[in-house]
């Protein structure tokens, strides 16, 4: 399985990238449209914006704007009173007219009147009444007098195509836009649970998304790593159990076979009374073998389950292996072996649960003691390494075979050959390395200077 990225996220991208991209979709839209109307407006008016239909020019002031526009071109523009007359004239006026009638201004208000060389145009605003005066010859568009109608032109026609055709491609692109920032990751995000929910687990979702995303997409993945590594520890687990279990089975079957034919003999009456007590004897040894073999399989099952957690207490180390080099003198000196104490007087501070932790090395103790046929001595160390500290235990017997020394941490191994094991249960050091696991620790086999070394490192407690 891959690992899960680490990424800095920001909350609430997905909101942000919305407002944004509907924003910028609006900005974009009005300005297109305002430089569509902008660019009509140009050409209406031969390259000067304010160049525009006649009605257009009066002011909010009512005020003609710009007659420039009109004077250059040779006209004029005449204000008229409410009895139609001309009070005020702009530009140069080529007519002797000084007042119309209400059917001359009608027929202009339709829409413009011709009159000699110019057209005419009423406009009005702000309770004020315009007639202008333009050449015929200098008008190259044709108007109408209402505000809301202009007449289509080729230009305009393709110039609200274009408009036409510029939205519908924003639209797509901003649709693409928050396809691609919301949809993609979506649709990857459905498609990766739908294959997790059919049983998938080596699905690693990598795609690149924003805020939100990034963040479903990381918890997914480290929810599919957790739910990979949970199944690949419940099966090993189930193996571990299993094997341990038949293991069992078998190691079990020779006691109780023995057990079963003692019984059987005393039963029937098969056995003097003289060696009757070495048949009780028999039985009980062998019904503490096994006893012993049930009590280490559950001890190791307990010690591999993940949810099972050591009671730790801070304590120093130096002090708890002295007591334990005290608790197993006798046996030691009992099984002809002096014992060598290596244990330094300045305190060294772990946190341990005693009890297992005095389980494991009093295991190796065992182990060292049990085995080692042909040497005499077994020391016992403490080793202060800066953040570790290093619990060794030693004998000076026959090197460990090599092939077994890289499985004998593991359930069940034995070496019959080259160390015997009679009245093993070959649980011994498989629990001493859970324990130690358990504690954050690590337990380790090496053969120097012509003695066996069994290492447990812990780390030192703050």
């Amino acid at each position: 399985m891959n690992e899960v990225k680490e990424e800095n996220i920001s909350k609430r991208q997905i909101f942000k990238k919305l407002l944004l991209s509907y924003f910028l979709f609006a900005i974009v839209s009005v300005a297109v449209v305002l430089f569509g109307i902008y660019l009509m407006r140009l050409i209406m008016g031969k390259g000067d914006t304010n160049n525009i239909i006649p009605d257009q020019m009066v002011g909010e002031d009512g005020e003609i704007t710009n007659p420039e526009l009109i004077l250059n071109s040779g006209g004029w523009i005449e204000e008229l009173n409410y009895e139609n007359k001309v009070i005020r004239v702009i530009g140069e006026k080529q007519s002797d007219d000084v007042t119309y009638s209400y059917q001359e201004l009608l027929r202009i208000s339709g829409s413009h009147d011709q009159r000699g060389d110019y057209s005419v145009f009423y406009v009005t605003g702000m309770h004020r009444y315009y007639l202008i005066y333009i050449p015929t010859e200098s008008l190259t568009i044709t108007y109408s007098y209402s505000v809301q109608t202009i007449i289509a032109t080729n230009w305009q026609k393709l110039i609200l195509l274009l408009l036409a055709v510029f939205l519908i491609l924003e639209a797509i692109f901003f649709s693409r836009f928050i396809y691609n920032k919301i949809q993609y990751p979506l649709d990857r995000l459905t498609t990766a649970f739908e294959n997790t929910e059919a049983g998938g687990r080596d699905f690693n979702l990598d795609f690149k998304a924003d805020g939100e995303f990034i963040a479903l997409r990381n918890a997914y993945n480290s929810m599919v790593k957790n739910i990979y590594d949970k199944e690949v520890e419940n099966a090993r687990l189930q193996d571990a159990q299993q094997r341990l279990i038949l293991e069992l089975s078998h190691d079990l079957q020779t006691p109780i076979a023995t057990i079963e034919a003692c019984a059987s003999a005393l039963s029937d009456d098969m056995v003097s009374d003289d060696e009757k007590k070495k048949y009780y004897g028999i039985i009980s040894s062998k019904a503490y073998r096994v006893s012993s073999m049930t009590e280490d399989m559950f001890t190791l099952l307990k010690m591999d389950s993940p949810a099972y957690k050591p009671v730790l207490k801070r304590m120093d180390v130096c002090e708890f292996m002295r007591r334990i080099a005290s608790d197993n003198y006798d046996d030691i000196e009992r099984n002809h072996f002096n014992l060598n104490a290596d244990i330094p007087e300045e305190p060294c501070f772990v946190n341990i649960d005693e009890n297992l932790m005095q389980r494991a090395v009093t295991n190796l103790i065992s182990n060292a003691v049990k085995y080692d046929k042909t040497g005499d001595m077994i020391d016992i160390a403490v080793v202060p390494m800066g953040k570790d500290v290093e619990l060794k235990i030693c004998d000076d017997g026959a090197a460990i075979d090599p092939e077994f020394a890289d499985i004998m941490f593991e359930a069940f191994s034995r070496n019959d050959a080259a160390r015997p094991t009679s009245g093993s249960t070959g649980l011994g050091l498989a629990i001493a390395r859970e324990i130690t696991e358990k504690h954050g620790g690590s337990i380790s086999y090496s053969y120097e200077n012509s003695k066996n070394i069994l290492r447990i490192v812990l780390p030192v407690a703050a």
